[in-house]
Parts: C-alpha cells; sequence; structure tokens
C-alpha cells in the first residue's frame, strides 16, 4: 500500500490488540501514515461516544491532503 493511510483505534478496543495499530503502520509502505487514538473509545469507534471526535478528526486529515 502506497497510499495515505490514516488508521483510528480506540484505547480500550478489547477486540483488537493495543499493538496492532503500530503494526499494520509498519506493514504498509506508505510514507503518509498516522495512528490516531480515541481516548475513551472501546471497538465500536463509531457508537462508542466519540464519533463526533472521529468524524472531525478524518475530516481534518482529509482536508490537509486535498
Amino acid at each position: 500500500m502506497h497510499q495515505p493511510l490514516l488508521l483510528v483505534q480506540g484505547r480500550h478496543d478489547r477486540t483488537v490488540q493495543p499493538d496492532s495499530g503500530a503494526a499494520v503502520l509498519r506493514g504498509v509502505s506508505s510514507t503518509d501514515k498516522a495512528l490516531r487514538w480515541l481516548e475513551r473509545t472501546g471497538h465500536n469507534v463509531l457508537l462508542d461516544g466519540e464519533g463526533e471526535a472521529l468524524n472531525a478528526g478524518v475530516a481534518a486529515w482529509i482536508a490537509a491532503r486535498a
């Protein structure tokens, strides 16, 4: 993968291992990649109370690359 990549992970996710995001980033060739943590969120980042923060963060990340 060579495209820009934004990876979002919930700090309280009990489904995905905490080091999974970093492992994914190490495995892609993109030079534009970032891992953003949602501090109060579990596995369902859209419904665990930080959906608005997620939407705003993704929109800002995309806008910065437009």
